[in-house]
């Protein structure tokens, strides 16, 4: 009976399951921390459409918000929106609290790297590419979608069996556990955004990509400025499109970690030259890399020092809140802060990190080369080695991507290449 007992406690300690008293003790150190956090850091709430105005005079939400200060904010996407619905749709505003406005402009202003950092965010979310991610068929799809405006009837076939077998994944009745109740709710946020994204496509939503705009600039408020954010919505949409940032950024930093060691005199010289070299990944490495940086991501239990980025979910047919929190040490906060993907804006530098670089991929086009990732690397347009500091007008002036931007033009925000 000894010996069943022990190889019971065995495989629990295999799986990484932690006993009560360890969960307690773990729990208490991370509240700790979370109080240096607050005590060290300033806290910001910013607030979605859907939490600072309505139509239903009976809307309660804001008596279980909890805030330890109101130094409330809106991004400048969501004043937009909220004014155009208490102008036009007789909405009105749920707090008589004054909001402050957070613009792209004036963060880029304050920081000039904010610009490739947030259009590489926006695309992330839009169209992500990640190597084997469950998510990569689908987005294929909406590539085409994107790419041709409407798909075939073969393409909807497939389309149909990729968003069916993202449906299809169970998990246990019996575990009560909130974690596993938060994953089913992930796994659900996940397959409703994919059809959510291409729907606005198809029918050229442009509140959809505001939603990608305000979170992106969220985010970066958060890591710029070292303040601790607590993002309000009510749209589960959010939850889905934040570990589509997680996925690309670290994708990124595992291209630059396996590819710029290998980069001698020779092959700068060539790519500075506008040549292209090719490289082939071992992709078992290339995985196993990233899903050790996402453990590091999510990981609580060894961080001591870090800003705090909150989604508060509400939801309103339980009428509850439900959060996902992110901790970004310096380690995390310098990924973040230097993953540009193969954007390039002419008043940022990006002769550090690799971010000089483009990375195009191609994934395994049989079972027989699964563990090789083919990927061609290029120079961009140039190497910028101080940011310069600029107005608004002469940015957008000179940089493509707001040009883009105010066309409405999602072709151009793809990770597809």
């Amino acid at each position: 009976m000894r010996n069943k007992t022990l190889k019971n406690e065995d495989k629990r300690y295999i799986k990484g399951k932690y006993t009560k008293v360890e969960k307690i003790w773990i729990k208490i150190l991370i509240f700790l921390r979370d109080i240096h956090s607050i005590l060290k850091y300033k806290q910001a709430y910013i607030f979605d459409t859907n939490m600072f105005v309505t139509h239903d005079k009976s809307d309660k939400r804001y008596l279980k918000l909890f805030t330890l200060n109101r130094n409330y904010w809106v991004t400048e996407t969501t004043f937009k929106e909220a004014n155009f619905l208490i102008f036009h749709k007789k909405y009105k505003y749920i707090f008589n609290h004054k909001f402050k406005e957070l613009s792209f402009a004036k963060l880029r202003e304050y920081y000039p790297n904010t610009c490739p950092l947030y259009y590489n965010y926006i695309s992330a979310m839009h169209n992500p590419a990640i190597v084997w991610g469950e998510n990569f068929s689908a987005e294929l799809i909406i590539r085409l979608l994107i790419k041709n405006g409407t798909l075939t009837k073969e393409e909807l076939k497939i389309n149909k069996r990729v968003t069916s077998h993202l449906s299809s994944t169970k998990y246990k009745e019996e575990d009560e556990e909130d974690t596993d109740k938060i994953l089913k709710l992930l796994r659900e946020v996940n397959v409703k955004n994919l059809a959510k994204k291409r729907n606005a496509i198809r029918k050229d939503d442009k509140n959809y990509f505001n939603d990608l705009k305000s979170l992106a600039l969220v985010l970066l408020y958060c890591l710029q400025r070292k303040t601790n954010v607590t993002f309000i919505t009510s749209d589960s949409d959010f939850l889905s499109l934040i570990f589509d940032i997680f996925s690309t950024v670290i994708q990124q930093s595992s291209f630059a970690r396996q590819i710029l060691p290998q980069l001698d005199d020779d092959k700068k010289r060539d790519l500075i030259k506008k040549k292209s070299h090719t490289f082939f990944l071992n992709s078992f490495d290339f995985v196993k890399y990233m899903e050790d940086c996402m453990t590091d991501a999510f990981a609580d239990n060894w961080k001591k020092d870090f800003v705090i980025f909150k989604i508060k979910y509400w939801d309103i047919p339980k009428q509850r809140y439900i959060t996902l929190e992110f901790r970004f040490n310096e380690t995390m906060r310098h990924i973040f802060l230097n993953s540009y993907g193969n954007f390039f804006c002419p008043f940022a530098k990006n002769n550090e990190n690799g971010n000089w670089l483009t990375y195009i991929w191609w994934p395994p086009s049989s079972v027989h080369n699964m563990h090789i990732l083919k990927v061609v690397v290029r120079a961009k347009n140039g190497i910028i080695k101080e940011n310069t500091m600029v107005r608004d007008d002469i940015h957008t002036a000179y940089c493509r991507y707001p040009q883009e931007d105010a066309k409405g033009n999602l072709k151009f925000f793809s990770h597809f290449i």
